[in-house]
């Protein structure tokens, strides 16, 4: 005998695997100017959804110091800020949204020279575990929706750790050459040092020599 139930699960079955495609993710790279503001939108179909990412600052010039400081702001559609992080270089984010809508993200650059802002972000809807099984779903629907997000979690860590680490080996390279350079400027001081000293201490005993040859000159014709 079929169930009467299975109606029901083929369509709860449809709208997960919708869900699961109908999650997005996306990756920005924009220069930000000293003291300046650039905003950009997430738009989360659902009222929970669950936007997830990290973003990072990296000097243009290459290494030269540290890199200015990020603020990040998030607004919900009724302009009410929901999440920030204030004086931030990298970090890693996640904010649920209160309903669904156009959601504002703004990167303040707090610095003084201008930086490059790379962000990554995932929207998708975890459901919970209560919930679900309040509605009788079986743990296999319950799986497939939760699926989504753990993919996007480990997706985002995954870029998070290997651009930090790329960033860092960057930033590894870049000292140890300034730290090289700093070590040949010191023995070429070292040097230059060591060789002032030796003609400074040729002239000295040239100049004691010349003044003992006249004492025994002198000494010679007063007798």
């Amino acid at each position: 005998m079929i169930s009467s139930h299975t109606p029901a699960r083929t369509a709860n079955l449809l709208r997960v695997i919708l869900a699961f495609f109908g999650s997005y993710a996306h990756s920005i790279k924009m220069i930000v100017r000293p003291h300046s503001v650039e905003c950009f939108t997430e738009h989360p179909g659902e009222s929970h959804d669950l936007v997830t990412g990290s973003f990072f600052v990296e000097s243009l010039n290459g290494f030269n110091g540290k890199e200015s400081s990020f603020d990040l702001t998030v607004t919900d559609p009724h302009s009410k800020e929901i999440y920030n992080a204030i004086g931030e270089t990298e970090h890693k984010f996640e904010y649920q949204a209160n309903t669904a809508g156009v959601y504002t993200v703004c990167f303040t650059n707090m610095g003084d020279r201008s930086e490059q802002l790379t962000y990554f972000s995932h929207t998708g809807h975890h459901w919970d575990h209560g919930k679900a099984t309040k509605k009788h779903l079986d743990p296999v629907l319950e799986a497939l929706q939760n699926l989504d997000a753990q993919v996007a979690q480990v997706s985002e860590d995954s870029k998070y750790h290997k651009h930090r680490a790329v960033r860092h080996a960057r930033t590894t390279t870049s000292t140890q050459s300034r730290v090289k350079l700093m070590a040949l400027l010191e023995s070429a001081v070292m040097i230059l040092a060591a060789v002032f000293q030796l003609f400074f201490v040729k002239r000295l005993f040239r100049k004691r020599e010349s003044f003992d040859y006249g004492r025994v000159d002198r000494n010679r014709y007063s007798i």
